[in-house]
């Protein structure tokens, strides 16, 4: 996903990748280093006032990420503070095309002051509408040119989503379920809370690709370099706010937590504000684990948060706000995602997550940081929320991540289905289970989505052995179900 910093950098956008990692951050190769270092360094020279070298290193910088909205848009604004008008229209339009979406940022950057008198772009704001249906015409035809008659394709009208998956149509139901659960809790529990402008622009179509698992790795390295799908830095997925596409590789705890992004982007574009790290990833973080009711509930960062606060080693939060907080962020980002995790469903947790959003959000220019908001909301300084949320840590359930003895257990041995779909079987121990067979991947127990190993623990570790669970599953195209008596761990 993308983001800039209006503050610092008014006009000109900044953009940098946030990723869910399933372990470990991704290392950056040479055509994501060259882009990035191609963009810096045109920043620099505008801010300098070199605005021939801005737009040399700009259009550099377009040849070498040709589907990039950013520099074309920050193209616009360098060729509008030197008053060549046209040229600048045009690479406006163009990182339009591309998926760039913000009807504030244009109405309001001081680099395109130049512009506003034009008819262009007078016409271009008065019908953003047909914009943005064109723009979703052109991009439903691109991903059906790149992907084929193997994939499914859709629209989700309300929630404006163009999907393109490889999957089978009922995990592509499924998937669109779990999409629809975390719009329907975000709405309610986060989103509601904050009081929009009356000249809020309407959301940008966002295209959702669920791949195969050789698309996906040609996406990763294309657009993160090799290292992205090599030993423990593999990524799970990824929002990509600049070109307003969503790739997931599973369906479950991935796909979760990058559509929340897609929903925070939202409701930021509306809102005219770009939050911090610890607000984006702790918010989205909170949703890859959820109830069947689609509730939060505490997964495996639980247990790191718990061990931080028996060592008394959580950043205190007035460091986590601010740079400190940046540098784990990019350091040691399980401690990251973990602290930012916890301090979201503390305040679920009390009934305070939807009142911190609207006073955030209604004092942002007072303190972008979300501190101030964080400590009013409960009703605390900084020394007290820090000895709370500790406390609270301590008293956090330890999930369980693996059977032992004595556990009930499914009486299969199980890999990660290169789909992300779930769990395919790869052995049984002991007798056959009932109705499974060798190669069926296991998606939800008792209909709860059991798309990663973690999850089917924590599902099958609230049984005893001897309890039935219902198991769905696929098989090559076609889903069943079967009726499993959970055996104990021995």
């Amino acid at each position: 996903m993308t983001c800039f910093n209006i503050e610092r950098l008014p006009g000109l956008i900044v953009a940098w990748l946030v990723t869910f990692a399933l372990a470990f951050p991704v290392i950056a190769q040479s055509p994501a280093e060259r882009a990035a270092a191609l963009e810096a360094d045109a920043i620099a020279a505008f801010y300098a006032g070199d605005l021939d070298t801005a737009e040399r290193l700009l259009r550099e910088h377009a040849k070498a990420d040709p589907d990039n909205p950013v520099p074309h848009y920050n193209l616009a604004c360098v060729l509008a503070s030197r008053n060549d008008r046209e040229p600048a229209m045009e690479s406006l339009m163009r990182s339009i095309e591309l998926g760039f979406a913000d009807r504030k940022q244009i109405e309001r950057d001081p680099h395109l002051a130049n512009l506003r008198e034009l008819p262009a772009f007078v016409a271009l704001l008065a019908r953003w509408n047909d914009v943005l249906d064109a723009r979703a015409q052109a991009k439903e035809a691109s991903l059906r040119k790149t992907f084929g008659r193997s994939y499914l394709f859709d629209r989700d009208e309300p929630l404006r989503l163009l999907y393109a998956t490889a999957f089978t149509p009922q995990s592509f139901e499924d998937a669109r379920h779990e999409i629809a659960r975390v719009a329907e809790w975000s709405q309610r529990a986060v989103f509601a809370h904050a009081l929009l402008p009356a000249d809020a622009p309407p959301d940008a179509w966002v295209a959702v690709v669920l791949p195969k698992p050789e698309h996906f790795r040609q996406w990763a390295a294309r657009t993160l370099g090799p290292a992205s799908m090599q030993g423990t830095s593999q990524i799970g997925g990824m929002y990509d706010h600049d070109v307003k596409e969503l790739w997931a590789a599973d369906l479950g705890g991935t796909l979760r937590h990058e559509s929340f992004h897609v929903l925070h982007w939202r409701s930021m574009n509306a809102l005219g504000q770009r939050h911090p790290m610890w607000i984006q990833e702790g918010l989205a973080a909170i949703v890859e684990t959820v109830d069947p009711s689609g509730n939060p509930t505490p997964c495996y960062r639980t247990n790191l948060i718990r061990r931080h606060a028996k060592t008394a080693s959580l950043v205190a939060i007035e460091q986590f706000t601010g740079p400190i907080g940046q540098r784990l962020h990019r350091d040691q980002p399980l401690r990251f995602y973990a602290q930012a995790r916890a301090v979201f469903l503390y305040l679920l947790e009390r009934g305070l997550l939807g009142k911190f959003y609207a006073h955030y959000t209604g004092h942002y220019r007072d303190d972008p940081t979300g501190l101030a908001a964080l400590l009013a909301t409960a009703g605390t300084d900084a020394a007290g929320f820090d000895a709370d949320l500790r406390s609270w840590a301590l008293g956090l359930p330890e999930v369980p991540l693996d059977l032992g003895p004595g556990d009930a257990a499914m009486g299969v041995r199980i890999d990660p289905a290169s789909t992300g779909e779930g769990l395919e079987i790869i052995g049984f121990v002991g007798r056959r289970s009932e109705g499974l067979r060798l190669g069926d991947i296991i998606t939800h127990v008792d209909g709860r989505p059991t798309r990663d190993y973690y999850e089917l623990v924590r599902v099958v570790s609230e049984h005893t052995p001897g309890d039935e669970v219902e198991v769905r599953y696929r098989r090559r195209t076609a889903h069943g179900t079967a009726t499993l008596t959970l055996r104990e761990v021995r």
